[in-house]
C-alpha cells in the first residue's frame, strides 16, 4: 500500500513538469512575438540589453510561422524605437537590427518606414535597407522606383542598382539585367550582374544573354575569370535544358571552369546520346580532351566513347570518337 501510495504521488508531482512540457510545443508564435517585442520596448533605453533582446526577437521571428498582422503590430512598435535611438556605438547596431526585422513584413507601414529609411542622408542604414529588401518579405514597386531615382541621383553605379532591383521586383527587373549584360562593356560588371542573376533566376532560359556575351569576356584582361559569371548549380541546369549552339556556348564556360566531377560527368555521358549533332559535337571535343585528366575513370570513359561510336552516324564525331578510344587503349597498354 506505502509502494502504492509513493508512486502516486511522484505521479502527481510530475504532471506539472511534463504539462510545461507539452504545452511549449503548442505556444501561438504571435502571442510570442509579442511577448519578446516588449521586452524591446522595456530595454530601449539600455544598448546592450535591447541588442540582446532584438536578438531573441530576430531568432524567434527566423524560426516561426508569424501572422501578417503580428508582423505589422511589431512593424509599428520597433519603427517608433529606431526613432527614438541616437546615431552613436551600439545604438547604430540597433537600429540595423530593427531594419532588418522591419524587413520581414511587406505590410504598409514597412513600405513606410523603408521608403523613408532609403531617403535618410544617411548612408549606412540606407544601403541597410536596400540590402534586407526581399522577394519573401518587404518589396514592391514603390521601393522599386525609390531604387531607380537614387540611382538616376548617382546614388550609386546602375550595376549595383540592378541588384537591389531585383529584390524589388524580380519580375520586373528581369528585362534591364538583361539589357544590361548584352550591352556592358566591363569585365566586373559582367561578372557581377551575371552570378546575381543566376542565383536570383531558376528559369534557365533567362540567362542565354550570359552564353551569347561569353567570347568577348572570356580573354579580356582585367584580373577576374569571366568564367565566374554564373554559378555551377546555374550552369549545370542550363547544360541539361538546352541543346546544340546553346548548349555548345556553356560547355565553352564549363570547360574554363575546369570541374568535372561525378554529376557533371554523367551529364555528358547522357548528352553524348543526344539528338542533336552540334550537342554530341560540342561533348566528344570536349571529353577527348580530358582522356588524361587525373580524376577521369579510364575503364568508364573508354566504354562510353565505344559505345558512342557504335551509334554515330556522324563521320567527323565518330572519327573524334575513334581517336579518343584509340588513346585510351593505348594507355591501358602502356600499363601492361
Amino acid at each position: 500500500m506505502k509502494r502504492l501510495i509513493v508512486t502516486v504521488v511522484v505521479l502527481i508531482s510530475l504532471m506539472p513538469s511534463y504539462a510545461r512540457d507539452s504545452n511549449a510545443k503548442f505556444i501561438d508564435p504571435d502571442a510570442k512575438v509579442d511577448e519578446l517585442v516588449s521586452s524591446v520596448e522595456r530595454w530601449r533605453w539600455l544598448p546592450w540589453k535591447l541588442n540582446t533582446a532584438l536578438m531573441h526577437l530576430d531568432s524567434e521571428i527566423s524560426k516561426s510561422s508569424v501572422s501578417d498582422k503580428a508582423l505589422r503590430d511589431m512593424t509599428r512598435r520597433l519603427t517608433k524605437i529606431y526613432y527614438s535611438l541616437s546615431d552613436v556605438m551600439m545604438s547604430i547596431a540597433n537600429k540595423k537590427r530593427i531594419i532588418e526585422l522591419v524587413g520581414v513584413d511587406n505590410g504598409p507601414e514597412a513600405h513606410e518606414f523603408f521608403l523613408q529609411v532609403l531617403s535618410d542622408t544617411n548612408v549606412e542604414y540606407r544601403d541597410k535597407a536596400l540590402r534586407t529588401i526581399y522577394p519573401k518579405g518587404v518589396h514592391g514597386d514603390d521601393l522599386y522606383e525609390k531604387i531607380k531615382s537614387l540611382e538616376n541621383a548617382n546614388a550609386f553605379p546602375k550595376a549595383k542598382s540592378l541588384m537591389y532591383l531585383k529584390l524589388a521586383n524580380p519580375e520586373r527587373a528581369l528585362k534591364e539585367i538583361q539589357d544590361f549584360l548584352g550591352t556592358t562593356q566591363d569585365l566586373e560588371d559582367y561578372i557581377k550582374v551575371g552570378i546575381n542573376m543566376s542565383f536570383a533566376y531558376r528559369d534557365p532560359r533567362v540567362i542565354d544573354v550570359v552564353f551569347d556575351r561569353y567570347p568577348e569576356f572570356r580573354n579580356k584582361p582585367g584580373g577576374a575569370a569571366a568564367s565566374g559569371v554564373i554559378d555551377w548549380d546555374s550552369l549545370n541546369r542550363y547544360l541539361q535544358s538546352t541543346e546544340g549552339e546553346r548548349f555548345g556556348k556553356a560547355m565553352t564556360v564549363f570547360a574554363d571552369k575546369d570541374i568535372l566531377d561525378d554529376d557533371n560527368r554523367s551529364l555528358l555521358f547522357l548528352k553524348l546520346k543526344s539528338k542533336d549533332h552540334k550537342t554530341r559535337k560540342a561533348v566528344g571535343e570536349y571529353l577527348i580532351k580530358q582522356v588524361s585528366r587525373p580524376t577521369m575513370p579510364k575503364e568508364e570513359l573508354l566504354r562510353v566513347l565505344n559505345e558512342a561510336h557504335a551509334i554515330e552516324s556522324d563521320a567527323e564525331i565518330r572519327k573524334t570518337l575513334i581517336y579518343g578510344v584509340n588513346v585510351l587503349r593505348k594507355k591501358n597498354e602502356d600499363k601492361k
